[in-house]
């Protein structure tokens, strides 16, 4: 019974972070495994995270709508 109180209390801890920081559990374990548990520290690199993730995502868009990064379409004349 203990093990479960134990489960329920980490769940409910990492429910509360994930929830302030605006993360998924595996994110937040990800954080937590790389600058440790300062709140500071883990909010800041899932900002950083969050960051590269969105600048990785632009570029892909960027290389799909051609040069410059802007969708042009074409003007078509009959």
């Amino acid at each position: 019974m203990l093990r479960r109180r134990s489960a329920r209390r980490r769940r409910s801890v990492s429910g509360y972070w994930c929830r302030k920081f605006g993360c998924t559990e595996s994110e937040l374990r990800e954080a937590v495994r790389e600058v440790g548990t300062s709140a500071a520290a883990v909010e800041e690199y899932l900002k950083k995270l969050r960051l590269a993730r969105h600048r990785a995502g632009l570029g892909q868009r960027d290389h799909l709508q051609g040069p410059g990064g802007a969708h042009r379409p074409e003007i078509v004349r009959g």
